[in-house]
């Protein structure tokens, strides 16, 4: 059965009456614009409503993604937590990417509605609906407006409920094109997982040590409570600069430099509440695995799920340890050696996994670019690297200082 609108949101939005005064009044909308009710299966389909007990709710949802004219996300802080709503949005947006290669073709379209405010994922930037909503909007939300403000909230839902019905009108003739993602819902990429562009194709994750993932273990400018420490943390774990001053280069610029420097495709996994499944499904895959962590901040309250890393299996993982020995305390302090073996007891102890202190620039992009080979070549049998580690000094020896 196709469906003019696919809604994608997550189960503790649906709890909340405004939730669901929001849809009731936005289906009501569409139903005076079209043929149907606003409670027939045809004009929208809600998991809660159509997926009836007993029935095979994987293959019905999925049907419900590949025929729907319009995907409605309710984006909300914890809508972009949630995986399953990461999968839902990729292989949408996979089914858009799709038409946009078939000339002649109206794709089926993405509107983000604010319900309440969270920073949009970049994957989901290009679809922001610019419209001349009132500002209050993304400051508030659709939630709040919709109890606070209802002029502002009644012009909101108008206006989205006919752009639904205009995409609906100019497609509703057309054939549906499959998405060709993989057809197991564990086998989808969570679309908010991170940087995952290079790490995923149409059909799903790609396979093998030619993925990189890389994990940054380190604070940020809101949470460092040095002032004099700020200026190397940015409003993100990527943007953390080790070796500031003098080197301006992000940790994520370095890694993602030395990564494509060997044709391997990278990949960034946030440090949220999806961390340790998206560890052991990268594991699982047989993709690389790169910890690059800061002793100096891996003790937040942010980073308080970077021991997740620590179980994984060996083969085709590293813990890296960036230090920068001129601008911050010794490296052989007990309270920082301490503090690495409280959130990594394991992997500080595993010399083929941990390299540290890694102490310039230069030894960083040297001591990825040589991990990269040795890790591909634990995980695949290949062999290790060329390049022993003792010729990496320091950053190669397991917890003990520079010489």
């Amino acid at each position: 059965m196709r469906h003019i609108l696919f809604l994608s949101y997550t189960s503790k939005d649906a709890q909340d009456s405004q939730f669901r005064g929001f849809l009731k009044d936005l289906c009501q909308f569409i139903a005076t614009n079209t043929i149907f009710g606003p409670d027939d299966d045809e004009l929208a389909f809600r998991d809660r409503k159509n997926l009836k007990i007993g029935e095979k709710w994987e293959s019905e949802l999925r049907e419900a993604l590949e025929v729907s004219s319009v995907f409605l996300c309710l984006t909300s802080p914890g809508y972009f937590s949630r995986a399953f709503c990461g999968r839902e949005f990729y292989i949408f947006d996979q089914r858009v990417k799709k038409y946009e290669g078939v000339n002649g073709l109206q794709p089926p379209a993405i509107i983000p509605v604010i319900w309440a405010p969270h920073p949009m994922p970049p994957i989901l930037e290009t679809y922001v609906w610019q419209a001349d909503f009132p500002r209050e909007y993304e400051e508030k939300g659709l939630k709040e407006l919709r109890w606070l403000k209802s002029a502002h909230y009644k012009k909101i839902v108008a206006a989205i409920g006919r752009r639904i019905v205009d995409i609906w009108k100019k497609r509703e003739k057309q054939a549906e094109l499959a998405s060709d993602v993989a057809l197991e819902f564990d086998q989808i990429p969570n679309a908010f997982g991170g940087v995952i562009d290079e790490a995923a194709n149409a059909e799903g994750w790609v396979l093998g040590p030619e993925v990189a993932n890389v994990i940054y273990g380190a604070g940020t400018r809101h949470a460092v409570p040095s002032l004099g420490m700020a200026p190397k943390y940015g409003d993100s774990p990527r943007d953390w600069k080790p070796y500031l001053p003098p080197s301006p280069h992000t940790v994520a610029d370095l890694a993602k430099a030395v990564i494509h420097g060997q044709a391997l495709r990278y990949r960034e996994i946030p440090v949220d509440d999806n961390l340790e499944t998206e560890l052991i499904s990268a594991q699982e895959r047989k993709n690389l695995i790169l910890m690059i962590a800061d002793p100096a901040s891996i003790s937040d309250e942010e980073n308080s799920k970077l021991s997740e890393f620590d179980p994984l299996k060996p083969e085709g993982t590293a813990l890296l340890i960036p230090w920068d020995e001129s601008q911050q305390s010794p490296w052989q302090r007990k309270e920082l050696q301490e503090g690495i073996e409280r959130v990594f007891p394991v992997k500080s102890r595993t010399p083929s996994c941990y390299r540290a202190p890694i102490l310039s620039v230069d030894q960083m992009r040297n001591t990825l670019d040589t991990t990269l080979v040795e890790i591909r070549g634990s995980l695949t049998k290949l062999g290790a690297s060329s390049k022993p580690l003792s010729d990496l000094g320091p950053a190669t020896v397991s917890g003990t200082a520079p010489s």
